[in-house]
């Protein structure tokens, strides 16, 4: 996946960021998805992972990772598209039934607050 030599949270990113301890932020892609990479202004190289598991935190829509970047304060990043291959996404399968559920609970949710207000 990455040749990154350690890896971060979300958490360590905003810290490291902060104290300017990051000189690259690459967003690289990974089939249909991106991560973020970044190469400290000391050298080496982190991975932005998942607090939860450690598993490199995947980001379908690159859109949503230019925009953490862009709350953190980053203004300039690299991308590296060597590896995006957009039509895997085709191949993930759509969740019809998270839809259907959260349609029902927001249905919920605007009638109860209807009924209390």
């Amino acid at each position: 996946m990455s040749d990154a030599d350690t890896v971060m949270t979300t958490a360590e990113l905003r810290v490291l960021h902060a104290a300017g301890a990051i000189s690259v932020y690459r967003l690289v892609a990974q089939g249909a998805s991106w991560v973020l990479s970044v190469v400290f202004a000391t050298g080496g190289t982190a991975l932005l992972v998942r607090t939860r598991d450690k598993a490199p935190r995947m980001f379908p829509d690159p859109g949503k990772l230019l925009r953490q970047l862009r709350e953190l304060g980053v203004v300039n990043a690299q991308c590296d598209m060597r590896h995006w291959t957009p039509e895997q996404r085709e191949l993930q399968g759509r969740r019809p039934d998270r839809s259907l559920a959260l349609k029902r609970l927001h249905a919920r949710a605007a009638e109860a607050e209807r009924e209390a207000g």
